[in-house]
């Protein structure tokens, strides 16, 4: 474990369902867990909150998930913010068909961090890719092609991403 060794599935989902369960929390991603020893496991993960929120809010929000995680599964856990903005009419009607976009592709599992700057004009997100992809580049690639050619004014973003936890 000390090296590397992947985490138990059933408890990296018993710790994403309880991170989701708090409120304001809207997506659980990327959870990562490292295990130094008999109850010393530190971890990271980002979770997709309202764009709206202000920064006591999602103070708050962070500070609750490290409480309940450290106090439920004795792990230490970073938190980082992915803003979901469904309010704009222009930008919901991009993110649905972005989302579209991507789930179509072959050995696309799921995307999040999907996150469209109007004042700098750039669509980024994460595809996470199934293990058996055999080009995961080419597919990103292609992606973001087909996104810049339907939105061209947009540069398009997209991180590689694996479902590494569970």
């Amino acid at each position: 474990k000390i090296l590397g060794q992947r985490s138990d599935a059933a408890f990296t989902k018993a710790v994403k369902k309880d991170i989701s369960s708090i409120d304001g929390v809207e997506g659980t991603y990327d959870l990562m867990v490292h295990n130094y020893g008999p109850g010393n496991s530190v971890g990271s993960v980002h979770v997709a909150v309202d764009h709206s929120l202000t920064a006591p809010e999602i103070y708050n929000i962070t500070t609750e998930i490290q409480q309940a995680i450290l106090e439920k599964h004795h792990l230490f856990l970073t938190v980082g913010i992915y803003s979901v903005d469904d309010n704009n009419p222009e930008t919901k009607a991009i993110r649905d068909s972005v989302t579209s976009a991507a789930l179509s592709r072959e050995y696309v599992l799921s995307i999040h961090a999907l996150y469209i700057d109007v004042v700098r004009k750039r669509i980024s997100f994460d595809i996470v890719v199934d293990f058996k992809c055999p080009d995961a580049t080419a597919l990103r690639d292609g992606l973001a092609s087909d996104i810049c050619a339907t939105y061209p004014v947009y540069s398009a973003d997209i991180k590689i991403d694996r479902d590494i936890s569970d």
